[in-house]
C-alpha cells in the first residue's frame, strides 16, 4: 500500500519537474541557435568583404567595446540601487569560463560580439531585490543607462580623436583631364600633368592653383 502511494506520489510530480526544467532548456537552444546563425553571418562577411579579417577584427572590437559600456552602465546603476546583479557576461553563451566577486558571476563566452547582465527579476519578479520591486524612477534609470551611455560615449570618442594631432594630406594640382582642341590642350598640357606654378607663384594644391 505504501510502495503504491509512493508510485503515484512520482507520477504526480514528475510533470511538475518537467515543467520547472523546460525554460532552461528552451533557453540553451535559443542560445545555441542564435550563436549558430551570428556564427554563419561572420562567415558570410569574411567571405564577402575586401581584407575580411581585418575588417571583421575591427568591427568586433568596436561592437564590444560599444556593448560593454552598454551594459556596464545598466550594471553600475542596478548595483547602486541594490538591485542583484547575477551575472555580467562579456560575449553571448556558451560560456568559456566565469568567476564569482561577491554575489555576481563574471562570464567570458564564445561569441565577443556583445555582453549580457542578468538582473534579478527575470525569474523571479516578486523577489525584495528584483527590478521589480524598485521604485519606478529607479527601473527608469536602470533600463535608459544603457542607451544614455551609447549617445554620450561617442561624443567623447570623436571628440578626443579630433583633439590628436595628425597630418592632413594637401594633395596637388594634378590635372585629370584635357578636352581636345582647348585652350589646354593647344599649351601642350596633358592628363596626369602636375602643375607646379602658376606666373613663378608655386601651387602645393588645387586650392592654391584656382587662386590665380
Amino acid at each position: 500500500m505504501n510502495d503504491n502511494w509512493r508510485d503515484d506520489e512520482r507520477r504526480e510530480d514528475s510533470p511538475q519537474q518537467e515543467r520547472v526544467q523546460r525554460p532552461s532548456e528552451g533557453r540553451n537552444v535559443q542560445h545555441w541557435l542564435t550563436a549558430g546563425i551570428i556564427l554563419v553571418g561572420i562567415a558570410v562577411g569574411f567571405v564577402m568583404a575586401r581584407h575580411a579579417m581585418t575588417s571583421a577584427l575591427l568591427f568586433i572590437t568596436i561592437l564590444l567595446a560599444l556593448v560593454l559600456a552598454h551594459e556596464a552602465a545598466h550594471f553600475v546603476t542596478a548595483k547602486l540601487f541594490g538591485i542583484r546583479v547575477h551575472e555580467f557576461g562579456v560575449g553571448f553563451p556558451p560560456k568559456i569560463a566565469g568567476k564569482y566577486f561577491g554575489e555576481t558571476e563574471y562570464t567570458v563566452n564564445w561569441l565577443p560580439i556583445g555582453g549580457f547582465v542578468r538582473l534579478e527579476g527575470e525569474e523571479n519578479p516578486t523577489g525584495p531585490r528584483s527590478l521589480a520591486a524598485r521604485p519606478a524612477w529607479q527601473r527608469l534609470i536602470v533600463l535608459s543607462a544603457g542607451a544614455l551611455i551609447n549617445l554620450v560615449l561617442p561624443v567623447f570618442l570623436f571628440a578626443g580623436a579630433l583633439m590628436i594631432p595628425h597630418e592632413v594630406p594637401e594633395g596637388n594640382a594634378q590635372i585629370t583631364q584635357v578636352v581636345p582642341d582647348s585652350p589646354a590642350a593647344e599649351a601642350g598640357l596633358q592628363e596626369g600633368d602636375v602643375i607646379l606654378a602658376i606666373e613663378g607663384r608655386t601651387t602645393k594644391n588645387l586650392v592654391e592653383a584656382s587662386r590665380y
